[in-house]
């Protein structure tokens, strides 16, 4: 269910559900996904030439199918994986079933945000990375567009048509080029802090050494 006026609740689910991408149903009120279906059934497409572009939230799915772009929306820039009952990572269900398909090709788009939000260009790249890790080709348009140019594909396009947007798709990133250009944020983890904690000698010490002869300590 989708809440378009009230804009710090534009999606609700029912409570336990899990992390999965959305395909839209359009055009012409057709599950994007069978559509694609149809075509290769028909010989128009071939699964090896399907190339599926994943970004984060429904109106820009929406936005990319009504311009002929199989899109699909994530809930959220981590929510394309999960994790099996053993802890690893893993495709959310109807990704996992796109790829079970054949499919093999996908493009990651994100916001313009990613300029002022790092986690962006984590996400991009832990999700890129794992595509890549099961055999997938992987580019990401992620970081090429402003804020200023639409915040999300579907603002860029709205704001700038769908030829623009269509040579963005065509500057893609590969996933070296953009780890190259934004850094490995994945990778790069922070250090953990030092410990403070001393023993009773450690701590007797540095009293010794400040104070000097000022206090005598007992042995």
């Amino acid at each position: 269910e989708m809440f378009i006026k009230d804009r710090t609740r534009r999606y609700k689910s029912k409570p336990g559900t899990k992390a999965d991408v959305y395909i839209p149903i359009c055009p012409d009120c057709i599950d994007y996904a069978v559509l694609i279906g149809k075509r290769i059934d028909s010989g128009d497409t071939k699964i090896e030439d399907v190339e599926v572009l994943i970004t984060e939230g429904f109106f820009k799915a929406i936005k990319g199918c009504s311009e002929g772009i199989f899109t699909v929306g994530s809930t959220g820039i981590w929510n394309s994986l999960t994790r099996d009952d053993n802890g690893n990572k893993i495709l959310v269900p109807t990704l996992q079933a796109i790829y079970d398909c054949g499919v093999r090709k996908y493009m990651i788009g994100y916001d313009a945000d990613c300029a002022t939000n790092p986690d962006v260009h984590k996400a991009s790249i832990e999700l890129a990375q794992y595509l890549t890790s099961i055999g997938c080709t992987v580019k990401l348009i992620t970081g090429l567009w402003t804020v200023e140019q639409g915040k999300g594909m579907d603002d860029f396009i709205s704001q700038n048509g769908i030829e623009a947007f269509k040579e963005i798709l065509e500057r893609a990133y590969t996933l070296d080029q953009y780890i190259d250009k934004f850094g490995d944020s994945v990778k790069a983890k922070k250090r953990p802090p030092k410990s403070d904690k001393r023993t009773h000698a450690d701590i007797t010490a540095k009293l010794s050494e400040y104070y000097g002869n000022r206090i005598r300590l007992n042995q």
